[in-house]
């Protein structure tokens, strides 16, 4: 039971003002008046204070508080008047003066603050108090200039315990009392305190193997719940948690469980942790019994693995019982198993903790036998470290014993034999106390470790003896022999149960300087920590420790950082597209950044608005099932990713929306006619009806039966479907289904839900503009405590500035712009400012988005800009470690409104949590919402030509002008060509602006004339055949552009920029390119000089002599072409074969022609022929794998229909399809070529009747009312080569059969219609050009005035800026008050989500209150039936004493008159057991007094010492004081008689000069003085000064004669103050005296009170024994009448006895205490 003794709860009473001097002890004191006895606070005598001998960190304060206290708080002063005090030190607590713990502000704060004067208190309370009895003060450090001098307090109040005594093989068996009800909550708590590191505390058993059990195993606490599946004589039971570590350390721990039905929580010490129960199970519903520190035998299997506990409980508590208490009454529901006692007795085991690897100790070998016995016990936390190192006997070799990678290594060297290790243990660095010995004798060797290991013997080649010495832990510095000369790192660790031989080493004596030495060791403590508990590595990393640090295994978490606290992915799919990521695919993304949410998988829609698809397991389709009696069955939804994510997804999301397909025959959605829905669905925990309204056919208007808004609700006997979007955030995502309408015949029903679709990232674009220095954004107070983490975009023109700022009471933290090239962290947490700064090679304000991401743990700060290598700060070891803030969040400016920011913040987050800065600044002035301008940041991911497009969040790329698409036009656009399949893009159809300034230089053209002067083509491609036709540009004037590859792979290009000269022919042997991986080809041309590059690193210039100008440009074809004119055999080959492959990213100038080909929305005319599929990218699967398979005939070019398909994607067409259009295209050109020529030509006849014979006249459908100029026109545009390759092409097929003839007829007259459609092409092709020389005339002359134009353009391009700025000024207001009122209506917004958000707290808090309400009632119901069954039972009880009350009415009386005197009879017993107490209190101050007056005694004496010498010494001083006063008195008068003579020489001096001079002035001699004038004048100058020496000498002889006075003055003063105190000490000793005589004679009465209390003690258990014989014989009244007779009698002695100690006490009281004011008045 603990009591404590403070007033109303409070604990902070002073505990050691009225403790005795000897309560004090100390390491060393500097003199008698400067003992521990004079360090308590605010004491003055004796030197002031307690100071050491020595002031080194070896040094102590010790006090005996007498009995365990309760401690809450400490408080320092310095000594008393001097410079001696501590600045820091270190508090340490034992129960026994024994193995002393250090107590830890924090989870890593060791020292406490100490004073910075001799006189001020600094006080400083606890956060852990805790119990003790002895508490010692360790000075880390002092005034430099000084001491250490310390006078402390300690405050807390009385402790009271009742403990428990288990022996390792005892236990306790608690039976509790059953009840009708179930109880709602368990509660177990106790103090425990254990010798060994494994043991059970508790353990009950129930029903069907359900058990719970709680133990210590290797030191940690483990709770193992079995829900009756598992077997609970496993080895392997499952373990719920485990908790706490190191408590085997012989020191008390505190427990706390408490089990609800469903769940519970255990705490250990200050730490707790939760957990839940198994599905279906409860905790509540054990047995009636459960057993502490064991289980009984009978319970327990006989292959039970468990010990029971060796060691103290301390207030155990079961629900409110004290069961420590049954235990000691012997109550029945306690049944006791083996040796349980009450006392709990502390061993004095001491252990050493070596602090560091200098570390070591000195131990010499005592045992005079020629044997080597060392054994020792030993736990450490480092992997490796030097425990033992000796010289073998004689010096023929050394000895050393060390840790290897957790394994125990003994080494042994010898001179002229090889070194032999013997390996022992394993995994030895765990904490644990492991025990070693090692033995030898002669030339045999043992080592074992830990009483189960197997020993490693060996047999040495010569002979081992005992060393002089031996080192633990390490070397001192000067030893170079006895293995010290090693590699190896000293131990540290703790030691203890040393022993050299058969002799127990004691370490107190090493600490006292008796036996051995040592080096910084710390001696009866074991220092070890466990820094992995608590555990500082977050989501889940791996704690792994040394002895001084720790460290985290981040792998397979996701995150990153010293303690595993930064996400390693980024926090949307926004956040990933910004990064550059432009594929679409799944992505792991993390909304919360470094908070409690891990990472989730999601596919990101990388487009110009990115989509986030979270998928879920019913995708496809379901079936409903009809109902089963009155219960619909929901369709229950699992999601990849958990619930919490998906809900930080949404609601970070600018719009989501899922997709909800119904499919149904006669079920419906809802009733008829506004009735009440059938379906609904779950979204957040919450169900929502389905709204009929929100079908899609409704919304459109087609429903099919207009009165219903779904097509389900038509009840139709057909299959109908209806798509239903759910939009609403907050009901997101759906979780179930529930269809209710399908228990009616031949009703079927299914739907499909889509994933969950988000769209944008509204945190990643919150951002707010500061437009003036004092201008900020406050929010609440940031809380990272121990882990911190602040990452946000900037951009700005100021060179400097405040980010964020927090302050606290002497905490802060603070992110700035310290200067343009430099960002710096800075934060305090107690061990003073630190700074982490980053410089930037480039300047940060370019107004331009840069990202900053700061952190600070317990282990490090980190600081990172953009993709800068990031600094790193280490943290201060064993320092403070949380960061405590109390101010609010400055974002953009300080408290002080000094040193703000100018400029933009975006997306700033705080440990993974955003926070709104747009809707803070809406009400903030000098703040605006919002920040534009991205471009000149994120510009640079429109790759290829793309152009970026400012947007409100973020920007887009215009792909337009580009060979790519995709969000940064970064994606090519690829196509597979198959065998003759061609793309053929015609330029004259084109813009003349497609080729800008950026791509080509263009001169001045009409709308059928394209002239260049420089371009630049490119390309990939993707081939196994060679020769093949990669690209060829023709124009108007017979001047082309031809790219092949040759027959081995080689590149060709081809330039012909002069229809007069020859092509220029360039070869580039690069490699075979054919070789069916990707390549990219880039030609550069500009005018005559060509650079062709080939995958961006092979480049090869050449000079072009056909030309600088590529004239009229007409058509580009990829793939193949039949027939080129003017080529030489090679080429044509390439070209008649195409291309079969992939080709990809294809552009001329700024043409895009297979972009314009494959997607819709291109400006240019395209014509696709043959087999041309478009593909995602080359790059996937290799050429021949990926390749389509074609339809037949592909191969021989029968695809090609020659039909113009403008912007077309196109499949592959059927060969029926493709033979109607050739034979419509045949006819259309036979009629074409009959109507310009007429029946002229011989063979027309026999020709046309071939093709009415062979062909298909139905197919023309084309043609009879065209003439030959609209023939001609329509013509115009083809080009000669395809329509040959077309023709040829058309007519070969496969399998030869009687209409071969037919066929190669109608090929001829294919062939001269093409050749007559090319020649009448070419008389337009010479008509044009006449038509472009006039023409360029016209724009040579066009060219001045435009001249003239540009001026006066010049001009009005100035006046459009000035207005362009007016409009833009008039923008910025119009935007300014637009924000405005979105201000306002968002404020709005927030009122209301915030009244939604609290509606819905307090519905959640309505429905708790509900089922408490209902969980009350039902008790109260319980307890009622209960009282009832009591009621009854009472009755029945009542009547049977109404019959048996007349019998015993009289007894009753006499027995109540009994009681009566009996409860007197204990009360007058309490008081004398408290005037006893109180006596043996005056003894202990009589005992106390007594040491006191002897201290006085000795002191007296000292002064009395001192007196003499001092009186000794002052009389010597004396007589020679007045010899040397005499001295000087003559030689004064002797001085004073000297100047009064030498200066009646002056005068008779001076007379005579003055005659002198009257007589030369008589004598008139204008010359000068004469020399007997000028003697005269030395002599008297000569006697002033001399006469100036004398009086400075008389001067310093009265000064020197004053001090001596004084002197002779203090010490007569000092020495009549030794005889007063001298006086003073007689006389206290006197009193001291007569105080000792009273104090006698009281103590002799005293001793008589006692003997008598001791007889009333006897007579009391005499009466208690017969009260109890009375109770039992109530019916006996004989015997009942001789017992009130002998207690009457009894009573009345005591009673007289009483009186005549209370008359006799008050007297010896009043003395004693008269006795001890006047002892506290002598002694002050």
């Amino acid at each position: 039971m603990v009591l404590d003794l403070g007033l109303k709860g409070k604990c902070d009473a002073p505990l050691t003002s009225a403790l005795p001097r000897a309560s004090f002890s100390s390491s060393s004191a500097l003199s008698s008046s400067h003992g521990p006895g004079f360090a308590s606070l605010h004491r003055r005598d004796g030197a002031g204070g307690w100071t050491p001998l020595v002031s080194d960190q070896h040094q102590w304060l010790q006090i005996d508080l007498g009995e365990r206290m309760k401690v809450t708080a400490v408080a320092t002063q310095g000594g008393y008047g001097s410079s001696n005090w501590v600045t820091s030190y270190l508090l340490m607590s034992s129960d026994s003066g024994r193995n002393w713990k250090q107590y830890r502000q924090e989870e890593s704060i060791w020292g406490f603050p100490g004073n910075t004067n001799s006189d001020s208190v600094v006080h400083c309370s606890l956060q852990s108090p805790f119990e003790t009895r002895f508490l010692r003060f360790l000075p880390l450090a002092w005034n430099p200039k000084g001491r250490i001098g310390m006078r402390v307090e300690v405050y807390g109040c009385a402790y009271r315990s009742e403990v428990v005594h288990f022996d390792g093989k005892s236990s306790l068996l608690y039976t509790f009392i059953q009840k009708s009800t179930t109880p709602t909550k368990e509660v177990i708590s106790l103090n425990f305190n254990s010798r060994k590191s494994d043991g059970i505390l508790f353990h009950r058993q129930g029903r069907n193997g359900k058990n719970f059990t709680l133990e210590l195993a290797q030191g940690k606490l483990v709770l193992s719940l079995n829900s009756g599946e598992a077997n609970m004589s496993s080895l392997d039971v499952p373990a719920a948690l485990s908790l706490g570590s190191l408590m085997d350390d012989q020191h008390w721990h505190s427990i706390l469980l408490e089990l609800y039905s469903t769940h519970g929580s255990l705490t250990v010490d200050k730490y707790t942790q939760l957990f839940q129960a198994q599905p279906g199970s409860s905790y509540l519903d054990l047995g009636y019994k459960i057993s502490f520190g064991g289980i009984p035998e009978h319970g327990k299997l006989s292959t039970f693995p468990h010990k029971n506990f060796d060691g103290c409980f301390e207030n155990l508590f079961y629900n409110g019982v004290d069961i420590t208490d049954l235990s000691k009454k012997y109550k029945s529901q306690i049944l006791f198993m083996g040796n349980v006692s009450f006392s709990c007795s502390q061993p004095q085991t001491v252990p050493m903790t070596f602090l560091s690897s200098r570390s070591y100790l000195a131990l010499p070998h005592t045992n005079g036998e020629d044997i080597v016995a060392i054994a020792f016990q030993f736990r450490t936390w480092n992997r490796a470290g030097l425990l033992l190192t000796s010289q073998l006997s004689h010096r023929s070799g050394n000895l050393v014993l060390f840790l290897g990678d957790g394994k125990l290594k003994l080494s042994l060297s010898s001179r002229g034999h090889p070194v032999k290790t013997i390996i022992a243990g394993d995994g030895l660095n765990d904490g644990q106390w492991h025990s070693v010995s090692l033995s030898s004798k002669g030339n045999h060797v043992n080592m074992k470790v830990d009483s189960n290991a197997a020993s490693a013997a060996h047999t040495l080649s010569g002979w081992m003896g005992p060393s002089d010495s031996y080192y633990f832990g390490g070397c001192p510095e000067n030893i170079s022999g006895s293995g010290c000369g090693s590699c190896l790192e000293g131990f540290q660790g703790c030691l203890r149960l040393i022993s050299i031989g058969e002799k127990v080493v004691d370490p107190i004596s090493v600490q006292e300087g008796v036996l051995g030495s040592f080096s910084d060791l710390q001696i009866d403590s074991c220092g070890i920590i466990d820094r992995c508990f608590p555990s500082y590595c977050e989501h889940g990393g791996k704690c792994s420790q040394t002895w001084a640090a720790f460290s985290c295994d981040c792998t397979d978490t996701g995150y990153t950082g010293a303690t595993c606290h930064s996400s390693m992915y980024e926090q949307s799919c926004e956040a990933h597209k910004y990064q550059g990521k432009d594929s679409s695919g799944l992505y792991y993304i993390d909304s919360d950044g470094s908070g409690p949410l891990g990472p989730a998988l999601v596919y990101c829609n990388m487009t110009d608005t990115v989509w986030t698809s979270a998928q879920h397991n019913g995708s496809h389709l379901v079936k409903v099932k009809g109902l089963q009696g009155d219960h619909p069955q929901p369709v229950m939804f699992k999601y990849r990713a958990s619930m919490d994510q998906l809900q930080a997804i949404v609601n970070h999301a600018d719009h989501c929306h899922q997709e909800l397909t119904f499919h149904c025959k006669k079920p419906r959605l809802s009733e008829h006619h506004g009735g009440s829905p059938v379906t609904w669905w779950v979204g957040t925990n919450e169900t929502h009806t389905l709204n009929a309204q929100n079908c899609t056919c409704g919304l459109e208007g087609n429903c099919i039966d207009p009165q219903y808004h779904c097509n389900c609700d038509a009840d139709q006997n057909e299959w109908t479907s209806d798509t239903v979007v759910l939009s609403h955030k907050e009901h997101l995502p759906v979780t179930q289904i529930v269809m209710t309408d399908t228990d009616r015949p031949h009703y079927e029903a299914a739907y499909s839900l889509g994933p969950l679709l988000c769209q944008g990232d509204n945190s990643f674009w919150n951002s707010a503009s500061f437009n003036t220095e004092i201008s900020y954004l406050h929010f609440p107070t940031f809380h990272g405590e121990l882990s911190a983490d602040l990452s946000f975009f900037f951009k700005t023109t100021a060179s400097s500035g405040v980010f964020v700022e927090n302050l606290g009471i002497t905490d802060f933290i603070r992110l700035e712009l310290h200067a343009p090239e430099e960002v710096v962290f800075s934060f305090d947490v107690g061990n003073g400012p630190c700074e982490v700064t980053l410089q930037s090679p480039t300047p940060l304000n370019d107004n331009r988005w840069h990202h900053v991401r700061a952190e600070r743990n317990v282990k490090e700060a980190t600081l990172r800009v953009d993709q800068l290598p990031q600094k790193m700060q280490p943290a201060p070891a064993d320092g403070p470690v949380r960061l405590q803030l109390s101010s609010q969040l400055f974002v953009g400016g300080t408290a002080s409104r000094q040193r703000g920011f100018l400029g933009c913040i975006r997306s700033l987050r705080l440990n993974g949590v955003a926070l709104d800065l747009e809707e803070r600044a809406t009400v903030t002035p000098g703040v605006e919402p919002g920040c534009a301008g991205h471009c000149s940041s994120y510009g640079h991911l429109c790759h290829n030509g793309g152009r970026c497009l400012e947007k409100h969040a973020g920007i887009q790329c215009d792909c337009a002008s580009s060979a790519f698409e995709g969000p940064f036009c970064s994606q090519e656009v690829s196509a597979y060509f198959g065998a003759g399949s061609s793309v053929i893009y015609n330029f004259q159809e084109h813009d003349n602006n497609t080729f800008n300034n950026s791509s080509s230089s263009l001169v001045e053209s009409s709308h059928e004339e394209l002239k260049l002067t420089r371009e630049i083509a490119t390309l990939s491609f993707r081939t196994t055949g060679a020769p093949s036709l990669l690209l060829y540009v023709s124009s108007f004037f017979e001047e082309h552009l031809t790219v092949v590859l040759t027959p081995d792979g080689s590149l060709q290009v081809r330039y012909k920029l002069d229809r007069h000269k020859e092509p220029d022919v360039l070869d580039f042997d690069f490699k075979n390119l054919a070789d069916g991986q990707l390549h990219r080809l880039k030609i550069h041309r500009a005018a005559s000089v060509i650079l062709v590059e080939v995958d961006q690193y092979a480049r090869k210039q050449a000079i072009l002599s056909s030309g600088t100008e590529f004239s009229a440009v007409r058509c580009l074809v990829l793939g193949t072409i039949s027939e080129l004119p003017g080529v030489d055999t090679d080429t044509q080959l390439a070209a008649t074969r195409g291309f079969t492959g992939c080709l990809s990213a294809v552009s001329f100038g700024g043409a895009t022609p297979l972009k314009a080909a494959l997607r819709p929305g291109g400006a240019a005319q395209v014509t696709i022929l043959g087999s041309v599929i478009a593909a995602n990218s080359c790059m996937e699967g290799s050429a021949w794998e990926l390749m389509p398979s074609f339809t037949e005939g592909a191969g021989s070019g029968s695809n090609n229909e020659g039909e113009p398909l403008v912007n077309a994607n196109r499949g592959i067409l059927l060969p029926s399809e493709v033979k109607l259009k050739k034979l419509a295209a045949g006819k259309k050109l036979l009629e074409e070529y009959q109507r310009r020529n007429g029946p002229a030509r011989s063979a027309e006849p026999k020709r046309k009747k071939k093709t009415k014979k062979g062909g298909n006249p139905k197919t023309n459908a084309a043609g009879d009312g065209h003439s030959a100029e609209g023939v001609a026109k329509d013509h115009a545009g083809l080009e000669p080569p395809p329509l040959l390759g077309t023709v040829r092409a058309a007519g070969v097929k496969s399998d030869p059969g009687p209409s071969a003839t037919e066929d190669l007829e109608r090929c001829y007259q294919d062939l001269v219609l093409a050749l007559d459609a090319s020649r009448i092409q070419n008389e337009q092709l010479c008509r044009e050009m006449e038509h472009l020389k006039q023409v360029n005339k016209e724009l040579q002359e066009r060219q001045e005035e435009t001249a003239c134009m540009h001026e006066a353009l010049g001009a009005e391009r100035e006046q459009y800026k000035l207005s362009v700025q007016m409009v833009a000024s008039e923008k910025s207001s119009l935007q300014s008050a637009l924000a405005h009122m979105w201000q306002v209506a968002d404020g709005r917004d927030l009122e209301r989500d915030h009244l939604t958000s609290r509606l819905q707290v307090v519905a959640q808090r309505m429905r708790e209150l509900e089922m408490k309400l209902s969980t009350i009632s039902t008790t109260e119901t319980d307890t009622e039936l209960h009282n009832l069954e009591l009621i009854k039972a009472l009755n029945r009880v009542t009547l049977q004493l109404q019959q048996k009350s007349k019998r015993c009415e009289h007894l009753e009386d006499e027995n109540m008159e009994l009681r009566d005197m009996l409860d007197a009879l204990l009360t007058q017993k309490a008081n004398m057991d408290i005037q006893m107490h109180m006596c043996q209190q005056v003894l202990v101050e009589h005992a106390e007094l007594e040491i006191q007056l002897k201290s006085m005694r000795e002191l007296a004496t000292t002064f009395k010492l001192e007196r003499d010498s001092l009186e000794e010494e002052l009389m010597v001083e004396r007589c020679t004081g007045k010899e040397k006063a005499w001295q000087l008195l003559e030689e004064v008068g002797r001085l004073r008689e000297e100047r009064e003579q030498g200066a009646r020489q002056v005068l008779e001096l001076e007379g005579e000069l003055m005659e002198l001079r009257v007589q030369l002035a008589d004598l008139q001699h204008p010359a000068g003085p004469s020399q007997a004038e000028q003697r005269l004048q030395a002599q008297a100058l000569q006697l002033q000064k001399e006469l100036k020496t004398l009086e400075e000498h008389l001067h310093l002889q009265v000064e020197e004669n004053q001090s001596l006075h004084l002197q002779s003055l203090e010490q007569q003063q000092r020495l009549w103050l030794l005889e007063k105190k001298e006086e003073e000490w007689e006389q206290h000793a006197s009193d001291w005296c007569k105080i000792l005589e009273t104090m006698e004679k009281e103590q002799e009465t005293k001793r008589c009170m006692l003997v008598c209390n001791c007889e009333l003690k006897e007579q009391l258990a005499q009466l208690q024994d017969a009260w109890q014989r009375l109770s039992i014989e109530n019916d006996s009244l004989a015997g009942g009448t001789a017992v009130v007779v002998f207690i009457l009698v009894c009573l009345a002695a005591i009673t007289i006895h009483i009186y005549q100690q209370r008359w006799l006490y008050p007297k010896n009281k009043a003395d004693i205490e008269k006795a001890g004011a006047e002892t506290e008045i002598s002694l002050t």
